[in-house]
């Protein structure tokens, strides 16, 4: 069996120069007092769905509202990886309900985007905001690892905007059931009826936006 090559940063950590780095980065980190990167891992922790870790985490002090890429906290992690239980210990830690991201989005947007009824039942038992709305105005859009955000396509959306696009029929029932607003319109003056109303009407199409139609998959308008 051939030996696989090792990359160049395998070899270059190898090297003297390498070496003293990654010492270096080790006496870094022990500097840094232990409340702090307990912070720091805790949101990794509650992506990954890990009430163990998460638990420790928190006793060690961490701080259940810290912010990473794009301000998102422990709480919309969860709430994205529909991990329940974390949730639950977050919010009884101090997680904020109603936590924005860069562009505004909180962990109910990202719990009806993903088809999270506990989740949606858990947050807005706490006081979530049913009807908050991302970013009316941020129009660009970027990807995250697997994460595709949303809410920078469809700026200006509540919660039911996202579980009616995404088709998260369980979601999208469950803030029905709350009174949320069928009729109020995003950025682009689409309504959550009448996102349904067009996908029904327009199987073979989706994504309304401005009254043109993109064709699925295609990107052919």
């Amino acid at each position: 069996m051939l030996e696989e090559k090792k990359s160049w940063l395998q070899e270059w950590v190898e090297t003297k120069e390498g070496k003293a780095w990654h010492q270096n980065y080790i006496d870094f980190w022990k500097m840094i007092p232990e409340k702090d990167r307990a912070s720091y891992d805790l949101t990794g922790a509650a992506s990954n769905g890990d009430l163990k870790e998460v638990s420790g985490l928190i006793n060690k002090g961490a701080d259940v509202n810290i912010t990473h890429g794009f301000s998102r906290t422990p709480l919309h992690e969860a709430a994205w990886g529909d991990h329940y239980e974390v949730a639950v210990l977050l919010l009884k830690s101090g997680a904020d309900v109603d936590a924005k991201d860069r562009f505004h989005g909180t962990p109910l947007h990202y719990a009806a985007w993903r088809n999270s009824v506990s989740v949606l039942d858990l947050l807005i038992s706490k006081g979530a905001d049913i009807e908050a709305i991302t970013n009316p105005e941020f129009t660009g859009r970027y990807f995250t690892g697997q994460k595709h955000f949303w809410h920078n396509l469809y700026p200006g959306s509540k919660p039911i905007h996202f579980a009616i696009r995404q088709k998260s029929t369980e979601a999208a029932q469950f803030l029905i059931n709350h009174d949320a607003d069928m009729h109020v319109f995003d950025s682009r003056r689409a309504s959550p009826l009448g996102i349904l109303i067009d996908e029904q009407a327009n199987p073979e199409y989706e994504n309304h936006e401005k009254g043109v139609y993109k064709k699925k998959r295609t990107g052919i308008k």
